[in-house]
């Protein structure tokens, strides 16, 4: 009888944790669209990040295709992001402030408009409830 409300217990507090992750009431919802710069879709491998302005939590990351096109992933294998607002920005992998670029060579031409990188990003979109393509519109100048 002990062991079988040990187990009732256990699997009712596991299920209260699973519950709860996330945002209560939400789903995460799709979100992708285009990046470019200048008009000119940006090159596959390019990292689009958001990063929720209220809340906390972590950053969700995608990544361009070969025809600038990207997808979101809060989490490995967790497609999508909950409603609300965030931070938007783009980042070339590889890329080290403290040393050369070690990266794809076709990559290394890029530079990311400051008002879009990383940190000092002013790009600011509003995930909605549904899903959504949210295209983003760079520019060099």
């Amino acid at each position: 009888m002990i062991a079988f409300r040990f187990n009732v217990t256990v699997i009712g507090v596991f299920m209260v944790l699973l519950c709860g992750c996330g945002q209560p009431g939400h789903d995460r919802i799709e979100i992708s669209g285009l990046v470019t710069l200048d008009g000119a879709p940006l090159p596959g491998g390019m990292i689009v990040k958001f990063t929720p302005t209220t809340g906390g939590g972590n950053p969700a990351i995608g990544s361009t295709d070969l025809n600038g096109k990207y997808a979101m992933y809060a989490d490995p294998g967790k497609i999508g992001l909950y409603p609300g607002e965030y931070q938007v920005s783009i980042e070339i992998p590889f890329a080290d402030q403290n040393g050369p670029y070690t990266g794809p060579p076709e990559l290394a031409k890029f530079k990311i408009p400051k008002a879009y990188s990383t940190g000092a990003s002013t790009l600011v979109f509003q995930v909605p409830d549904d899903g959504s393509t949210l295209d983003i519109a760079m520019t060099s100048k």
